[in-house]
């Protein structure tokens, strides 16, 4: 895992998580996003394995509140110490159907396009965002999408 600072902002959301989710959260990354009509903020906080139920709350609720208090999207994921885990619960909800790790590249192959549409996102800014999660705990240089396999 490479060393990275957290900032104050950072350290006041990730504080404000955990008390309002009761969950151990591991980081918190903020990014600009943008999807097929709008571009916006996006904060993903990666909670401890088994801790995701609790950190989102019963029927997303916890989500909805961080939502209003950031003025921004919230996403919640579980970390994983093997990057395939990991990289598809960062994905999610998108389906994945195969992550294979060659050297320092990370090639994922979607279950369908939908899913690889929500996974490179317009512009490819999803996957760019993504891949910079990835490259911040895994030894990875690019996160390649190849097309799903038709069956």
């Amino acid at each position: 895992m490479a060393n990275f600072v957290l900032d104050q902002a950072t350290i006041y959301c990730m504080q404000l998580f955990e008390q309002m989710t009761r969950s151990a959260v591991r980081d918190c990354i903020t990014g600009k996003v943008r999807d097929a009509i709008q571009e916006f903020e996006l904060t993903v906080f990666i909670v401890e394995p088994g801790e995701i139920g609790k950190a989102i709350g019963p029927r997303g609720a916890h989500v909805h509140k961080l939502e209003q208090l950031l003025n921004r999207r919230v996403k919640i994921t579980e970390w994983n110490d093997e990057i395939g885990a990991f990289a598809q619960n960062l994905f999610y909800p998108a389906k994945v159907a195969n992550i294979e790790q060659k050297e320092r590249k990370l090639f994922v192959t979607p279950l369908d396009n939908p899913s690889r549409g929500q996974i490179i996102g317009r512009g490819a800014i999803m996957l760019r965002f993504y891949e910079g999660i990835l490259k911040r705990y895994f030894p990875i240089d690019v996160v390649q999408v190849v097309e799903p396999k038709e069956g």
